[in-house]
């Protein structure tokens, strides 16, 4: 069992964890409820990617497509829990609610491998989750309590950070089962190369190879390797190099022509 694997699978059980002891309070609000839904949802999904990734079933990757769908609805519910709306409607649940369940068919259509389909659940799920975010810091600053606040840019910013770091799981957009999209070593044919218009000068590269040679036709396959290492320092700067490359493997997959 490779590192990708049994971190999906410590996720998973990490989060099932959390989940439950929210449950086990006594009697837990509202936002505890929701708080363990999200948690339940993220757990769920990590197993089900550990499962698809020791299997490679295709009913785990259906699985894996509706907790995703879902967990946008349990985020927007819980930020309003977290602070509550003082006036005005509640224009974005509803928004997400109506985009739930024609997304949730398009996930379980025939033509959910189709690149429209994936680029707009894409767009959906990171798209609520911007939306909940930004108004969850508008309605904390706007609380007039400075602990409120403290509280709200600390989710926030987590929240923030863990969606950047999320589309590096999204593996399913490159359209090949990969284990390690990130691996440096890898063989490709010189004709599946010839052409490629690569622009990355970093890390990034390696995401960009893959998604622009899948997009012409090429075949992917994962090789298991043994990688040692005698005390190698990597010079991967985790925030920075993860975030240039997750938005630009949605620019690559879903934009740049090739």
């Amino acid at each position: 069992m490779d590192l990708r694997t049994r971190t999906s699978l410590f996720c998973g059980a990490l989060a099932l964890a959390i989940a439950v002891s929210m449950l086990l309070r006594r009697r837990p609000r509202r936002a505890q409820w929701f708080f363990a839904a999200f948690s339940a949802d993220i757990g769920l999904w990590y197993v089900a990617q550990w499962l698809y990734l020791v299997q490679l079933s295709p009913i785990w990757a259906h699985f894996t497509a509706v907790l995703v769908v879902a967990l946008p609805q349990f985020a927007v519910h819980l930020f309003e829990a977290l602070v509550p709306r003082t006036s005005g409607g509640r224009l974005l649940p509803r928004v997400a609610g109506l985009l739930f369940f024609p997304m949730l068919l398009l996930v379980l259509s025939p033509e959910h491998t189709a690149s429209w389909v994936r680029g707009a659940v894409l767009a959906y799920v990171f798209g609520v989750l911007a939306a909940a975010l930004w108004s969850l810091w508008r309605r904390g600053e706007g609380s007039g309590s400075r602990s409120t606040q403290k509280r709200v840019r600390f989710v926030v910013a987590c929240g923030a950070l863990a969606t950047a770091f999320s589309l590096a799981d999204f593996l399913w957009f490159v359209g090949v089962p990969l284990r390690d999209t990130q691996c440096g070593f890898r063989v490709f044919r010189v004709d599946a190369l010839r052409g490629l218009r690569l622009r990355a000068s970093g890390y990034e590269i390696e995401t960009e190879m893959l998604v622009k040679s899948r997009r012409r036709g090429a075949r992917l396959v994962s090789v298991p390797i043994t990688a040692v290492y005698a005390g190698e320092r990597s010079k991967l700067r985790p925030v920075r190099d993860t975030t240039r490359t997750c938005f630009l493997a949605v620019y690559y997959r879903f934009l740049e022509r090739v």
